[in-house]
């Protein structure tokens, strides 16, 4: 009888603390409280902007940061400090997407920018001004068109 106890509370303690961990708890951060390493990058990448909101999500064990500038862009760093997405209404700045990627962008779409540009360690894609997204392996290689 004990046994049966001792299992269902571990069970229920297993169930609690794995829903306790897949749980995402967002929190508002000034400037200040961001890692020098991404207040860094915003003001080489984005010298003229300033944060007009920044913020931190924990989901599960990893940290996640999401600045959004005073020019309505959208950026997101991992827990390291790295960008994973960035997205504006114009041009992104020279140094955010990989050259292989603007490189395939000027040939298959002249006169096109890119917008918006997200990398997921996996894959990365560049969406386009004139709404098209592309999708590119790991290395900046064309795989398809996201319809």
């Amino acid at each position: 009888m004990k046994l049966i106890n001792y299992r269902k509370i571990s069970v229920i303690m297993a169930v609690v603390a794995l829903s306790l961990l897949s749980c995402e708890e967002q929190k508002i951060v000034t400037p200040a409280e961001l890692p020098e390493q991404i207040n860094t990058w915003l003001s080489t990448k984005f010298p003229g902007a300033t944060v007009a909101q920044a913020s931190t999500e924990r989901d599960g064990f990893s940290k996640n940061y999401e600045v959004t500038l005073s020019d309505g862009t959208n950026v997101e760093f991992n827990g390291k400090g790295e960008v994973t997405d960035v997205k504006s209404t114009k041009s992104l700045p020279a140094g955010i997407v990989p050259d292989k990627i603007i490189q395939y962008v000027t040939k298959n779409y002249p006169g096109s920018t890119i917008i918006s540009w997200e990398s997921d360690g996996n894959g990365q894609q560049a969406q386009l001004d004139n709404s098209i997204k592309l999708e590119f392996n790991k290395a900046g290689d064309f795989t398809r068109i996201d319809q």
